[in-house]
């Protein structure tokens, strides 16, 4: 879904670009197809800064903003999930680390959400089905 200028009408440009250069598709359709579909709060967070991720989903209404805390304290948001994009801290989530942000919904916001363990699993096979078939090409 492609989002618009609330002042101009006209279609903003993709702000997070590796959804375009990585095929989120299978997740996707896990988190929709298997998932819970949960409501997060403004404000309520969805990854805790300190604390390992539990979830990874698609942001079905709604945003996220990813925040992390200054030498001062302060908030400084460093990124966004929108409306059909994949809300997670992902590396620090797939590798059982404590996050170093915080990602909460910047308005009232709908996910559809699988454990990120469930996701690791997935995303794991599918690399190694994609694998097999390039090695299965190669060797004919």
């Amino acid at each position: 879904m492609r989002n618009f200028n609330a002042i101009t009408g006209k279609p903003m440009p993709k702000f997070n670009v590796y959804d375009q250069k990585i095929d989120f598709a299978a997740i996707k359709d896990a988190c929709r197809e298997k998932g819970t579909h949960t409501h997060y709060a403004k404000d309520e967070p969805f990854v805790q800064q300190g604390y390992v991720g539990k979830y990874l989903g698609v942001v079905e209404s709604g945003y996220f903003k990813y925040v992390t805390l200054t030498s001062s304290g302060d908030e400084a948001v460093v990124g966004f999930a929108f409306e059909g994009e994949i809300v997670a801290d992902y590396y620090n989530s797939f590798n059982g680390l404590p996050s170093e942000i915080t990602i909460k919904a910047g308005t009232e916001a709908e996910v559809s959400q699988i454990r990120t363990a469930e996701a690791r699993e997935r995303f794991m096979s599918e690399t190694a089905r994609k694998s097999s078939i390039r090695e299965f090409k190669a060797a004919r």
